[in-house]
């Protein structure tokens, strides 16, 4: 796993892991994915969110094909927990057969800080 920090005003409001193994059978990706949310679930319970989004429809119901479906960008899935005041994401999803799995925490006050001045900035360069 890679971990990534995210500061705001000398303030560390995120931090992510990723999954920097490079499987052959895009179905390992898969399966890491399940393994991170299992772990997450005994640690914080239910999520408050938990999903699965397709796009093309196409391997839907090819479970053999799952992990070639989130390479090719057709379905995506995350699961979101809130505890403490801190939001706690995982996710797996890709494009151009390449799979992103990981892990993210933010701080829900600092993280809304960010997101207000980051907007501040987008309407400042237009």
């Amino acid at each position: 796993m890679n971990l990534l920090y995210s500061f705001m005003d000398n303030k560390l409001f995120m931090a992510a892991y990723f999954l920097d193994e490079d499987f052959t059978n895009k179905n390992n990706y898969v399966e890491a994915y399940e393994q991170l949310v299992s772990a997450l679930k005994e640690k914080y319970g239910t999520p408050q969110q938990e999903e699965t989004s397709w796009s093309n429809d196409l391997l839907k119901n090819t479970p053999g094909n799952l992990g070639l479906a989130y390479s090719r960008g057709d379905v995506l899935s995350f699961a979101e927990w809130h505890h403490k005041g801190t939001n706690i994401a995982a996710m797996i999803n890709g494009n151009n057969h390449e799979i992103d799995v990981f892990i993210k925490y933010h701080d829900d006050a600092v993280y809304a800080e960010y997101e207000k001045l980051r907007k501040q900035k987008v309407k400042s360069d237009l």
